[in-house]
């Protein structure tokens, strides 16, 4: 009987093989870590070889090359309800007003839970929207879009590279429908529900306030969406406050962002590079400058994204009356975005943050791991008193002119 599906250093927890199998003996379940990775009943494994087959890891599905373009919706609210340039929204409403469904990530801030669900009415379709930066549950969502093709139904699928190539393997030549629009967001990597826990266990403990919701990518006013604005974490907490955490100081962004909290996969990921797997890639455009787009509009945010598929193209026509968009230099999308590059880097200090976070609190373990980083904070904060924000600024861009 079957024993493993791919080598488990480079499963990415897709749940394709769960959705595959024939026999429901395939369950994916929390590890070291909190991780998700499947795990198999062999008393119930008939030994057909359809889990191994369909992980994009063993067989890598097809890519395309990009075309890259920067863009933004052009309502206000949708605008300021989204991560970046509100893209993704203006395709799921072109979806929902044919009449289809668009399948993408729900957070449950109760309990949690991170999963793929379907939304069918527009009205629940700000559950899908925001980043959320851990590793979200599949469940039966490849399952869910392939009966709704079956239909005839209109469908966006939403999620990471490796789930979209995961959806492209399970629907095999059903995934050609034109019925059909992938759209991967573009993936720095994911952490766990179980460390996000341990963070806002951190946090409840700092604030001595019980956290019942939380949002990572707002907007609030600290210099706008360009100037780090625009990766904020938001904490509301049960006696109705709310704080927004700046995200050079917050400690789950150092974490994520220094690649200390990621999966293993995540440092081998085989679905970077800007031959995409997707009809669409969504991305922020970091580093753009007042020469591309207005000031105002990097206070609000500007997306970058690639269009890889003639399916792709066909439905940035189609949504043209609700987005400004325009193609750009790959290279200057490329230079701020790592993941169309490679993977991220696998620091040495991930060999153990996991075993310390079992008996360590993230705070604590973040500010040990990354005591220069933080002294370097300090020094800043205590510069920007004495000389002000602003010379502070011109000095250090002086410095790194020379």
């Amino acid at each position: 009987m079957k024993t493993s599906i791919c080598e488990k250093i480079l499963c990415t927890g897709c749940g394709a093989c769960s959705n595959i199998c024939p026999a429901g003996c395939i369950e994916m379940r929390e590890e070291e870590g909190g991780f998700i990775y499947p795990v198999i009943d062999q008393t119930k494994c008939l030994d057909c070889n359809a889990c191994s087959r369909v992980c994009p890891v063993n067989t890598a599905p097809s890519v395309n090359a990009a075309e890259f373009y920067l863009g933004w919706h052009k309502d206000p609210e949708i605008l300021a309800a989204s991560s970046s340039g509100g893209l993704f929204s203006a395709f799921a409403d072109l979806f929902l007003a044919k009449g289809g469904a668009v399948a993408g990530v729900d957070l449950d801030c109760r309990t949690g839970e991170l999963r793929h669900i379907v939304v069918e009415r527009p009205e629940d379709l700000y559950k899908l929207r925001k980043s959320k930066y851990y590793q979200s549950f599949t469940a039966d969502i490849y399952k869910s879009v392939g009966k709704l093709l079956k239909e005839g139904r209109f469908v966006l699928f939403s999620g990471t590279a490796c789930q979209c190539a995961a959806l492209k393997n399970y629907l095999g030549k059903r995934a050609e429908d034109d019925h059909l629009l992938m759209i991967d967001v573009l993936c720095h990597g994911v952490t766990s529900k179980k460390i996000v826990r341990s963070y806002l266990n951190g946090r409840e403990n700092h604030y001595r306030k019980k956290i019942v919701s939380y949002s990572f990518r707002v907007k609030g006013n600290e210099g706008g969406w360009q100037n780090g604005g625009g990766t904020q974490v938001k904490l509301e907490f049960a006696d109705g406050s709310s704080v927004i955490e700046n995200r050079f100081r917050d400690t789950f962004f150092v974490g994520f962002n220094h690649n200390l909290i990621l999966r293993e996969s995540c440092y081998r990921c085989r679905f970077t590079g800007t031959d995409r797997v997707s009809d669409i890639t969504l991305a922020d455009f970091w580093g753009i400058t007042t020469e591309e787009a207005p000031e105002e509009q990097l206070q609000k945010g500007v997306s970058a994204f690639s269009v890889n598929t003639e399916r792709g193209k066909a439905a940035l026509a189609e949504a043209e009356d609700a987005v400004y968009y325009r193609q750009t230099d790959p290279e200057k999308v490329v230079s701020n975005n790592l993941a169309f590059n490679r993977p991220q880097k696998r620091p040495p200090e991930r060999d153990r943050i996991l075993k310390e976070l079992e008996t360590n609190d993230y705070d604590t373990v973040i500010h040990r791991l990354r005591k220069k980083y933080y002294r370097g904070i300090r020094i800043k904060g205590i510069l920007e008193k004495v000389i002000g924000s602003g010379r502070y600024q011109r000095l250090k861009d002086m410095y790194h002119r020379k």
